[in-house]
Parts: structure tokens; C-alpha cells; sequence
């Protein structure tokens, strides 16, 4: 971070902050003066004056300090830690594992300050999660534990929008769930199996990197790892952070629920951050996919 760059923001911000507060502070001192003409005690003049500078000091100073010292970190981060960093590509894969699958989100968890990984999370159930994976442009299956698969309820509605696959239970042998074969029309087409063995070889997982007080400045880390599973190599790192926008334009809200939307780096565009991520490291069979990989840049 360029300290000199820092430091003059710091002092325009201070500037403009002294000449907002005599703007205010005028009013006072009028109203203070009038008071003493009607007699009002020195100690009562003295008590209103404290309470106004108090009230000016907490309500303008203390917000814009916490959102300012969450911009520049913020900034700092991005410079120092965030990127992809690669490895190794692999051409020609046909499947991939999750061993870390993102789970269905909310609104209401995407405006919890603690929520584990913000950035590469979204609203996205996690079945259309599982299509991005396994469309024209991803990968013949995608696998995962059979412990982390969500299981749907045999409702009507269910049972209308997906295949009669998604409501088989595993067997007593099975360890791993396979899905398959979405034709990027209907959600239906997406087909579940139960496997007592691995086919997948290079797969990914993530975990949240959030540092000592980066969640009370409303700003969050994310990690995420290409492998290969058999050797434990690692092939790619993809690092990024995400500030709430509700503290970019209310230093208050460090007292409130946050919203996950704001800036992020080293990307803006975070939908299907995942897929591009990963696709661009395994990159999905050429003989069969119009596209090969993500877009990630």
C-alpha cells in the first residue's frame, strides 16, 4: 500500500471532516449564546456544549474511521494476497471431485458477519450449482462423499422438477454420489448414482481465511484449492476477499448485519466463481465439450 497516497487521503478526509463540523458547530455556538441570554447557568451552557461536541464526535468521527480503516485494509489485502496462482493445468478431464461441496445459501446467511466464505458462495441452490459442473461446458460427472450430498424430500413438487434418481438412497457399500448428464434445458435431466468407488482422480475444496478483526471491519477471505486427489499435489490457489457494502457507505454498520455484496478482488464478477476457477485448471474433455474451461482471468 503507498503510504504518501494514504496519508493525503487521510488529511483530505480530515479537511473536509474540521470544515463539516464548523458548519455545525456555528449553530451551537448561537444557540449557546442565546441561552446565556436567557439566563441559562454557565454549568447547563457547558453540559449542552459537551453533549453537542460528544454527539458530533461519535456520529461523524468513529463511523468514518472504522469504514476508512476497512477500505484501506481491504485494498491492502487485494494488493498483497489475493490472485490465482497455478500451478499445473490438466487437459482432458472427464469428472471432478468436491470434497468441500457449497451448500444451499440464504439471504438471511448472506447477511450474517460470520458466514463462513461469503465470496465463493451465492444464491445458488446446490443443485444448480451441480448443473454448472455438469453441463455442455463442464464435465461428464462430477462426484462427492455420500455424507455431503443434500437429499431431497419426495414432495410433489420435487418429484415434478427432478429426476427420479435425486430421490434414491445409497446402499449399505455406497461411499461416494455421482452426478451426470444436465442437457442445460431442464433441471430434470440431471441423474444421481451411488458408487462404492472413486472414478474421479483431481478435485477442489475451500475454506474461509478470515484474519483476527477482518469480520468486525466487515471484510472477508476465501481459499480455494485445485488437487489431485491420488498424489496430493496441489495444482491451483485461488485467493480473494469481499467488504460488505452496507459498511462502504454506513462506517455503522459494524453494529448491524452486513451485506456480502460489495467490492470484491481479485475478481468483480463472482457468478459461477467457481466453475471458472476450477474449469480453467482441469480443463473439461476436448472431444466432447464446445468450450474448454472457465473464463477466469
Amino acid at each position: 500500500m503507498n503510504i504518501t497516497y494514504t496519508l493525503v487521503n487521510l488529511l483530505i478526509w480530515l479537511f473536509l471532516k474540521v470544515l463539516l463540523i464548523a458548519f455545525i458547530v456555528f449553530p451551537v455556538w448561537i444557540m449557546i449564546k442565546f441561552l446565556k441570554k436567557r439566563g441559562v447557568s454557565v454549568f447547563k451552557r457547558r453540559l449542552f456544549g459537551g453533549l453537542v461536541g460528544a454527539t458530533i464526535i461519535l456520529f461523524l468521527f468513529i463511523p468514518n474511521i472504522v469504514s476508512k480503516v476497512s477500505e484501506q485494509y481491504f485494498e491492502h489485502l487485494c494488493k498483497e494476497e489475493s490472485g490465482l496462482f497455478v500451478y499445473k493445468t490438466v487437459d482432458d478431464v472427464d469428472g471432478m471431485f468436491m470434497l468441500r461441496p457449497r451448500k444451499n445459501v440464504t439471504d438471511k446467511m448472506l447477511k450474517d458477519r460470520y458466514m463462513p466464505d461469503p465470496l465463493g458462495h451465492d444464491r445458488k441452490n446446490f443443485k444448480s450449482n451441480i448443473s454448472k459442473f455438469v453441463g455442455s461446458n463442464g464435465y461428464d460427472f462430477v462426484e462427492m462423499a455420500v455424507d455431503h450430498e443434500i437429499r431431497l424430500e419426495d414432495t410433489s413438487q420435487n418429484i415434478k422438477y427432478n429426476d427420479l434418481s435425486m430421490f434414491d438412497e445409497p446402499g449399505s457399500g455406497d461411499k461416494y454420489v455421482r452426478y451426470c448428464c444436465y442437457d442445460e434445458r431442464n433441471q430434470d435431466s440431471i441423474v444421481k448414482e451411488y458408487s462404492t468407488t472413486r472414478k474421479s482422480r483431481y478435485g477442489y475444496t475451500w475454506k474461509d481465511i478470515s484474519y483476527p478483526y477482518d469480520r468486525q471491519l466487515g471484510i472477508a477471505g476465501s481459499e480455494l484449492t485445485v488437487t489431485n486427489i491420488e498424489s496430493g499435489e496441489v495444482l491451483a490457489l485461488f485467493r480473494g476477499f469481499v467488504r460488505s457494502r452496507r459498511l462502504s457507505g454506513d462506517g455503522w454498520s459494524i453494529f448491524v448485519p452486513v451485506n456480502w455484496g460489495g467490492p470484491k478482488c481479485p475478481i468483480e464478477d463472482k457468478r459461477d466463481l467457481n466453475f471458472k476457477i476450477i474449469s480453467s485448471i482441469l480443463k473439461p474433455k476436448l472431444d466432447l465439450k464446445e468450450n474448454q474451461g472457465g473464463d477466469y482471468e
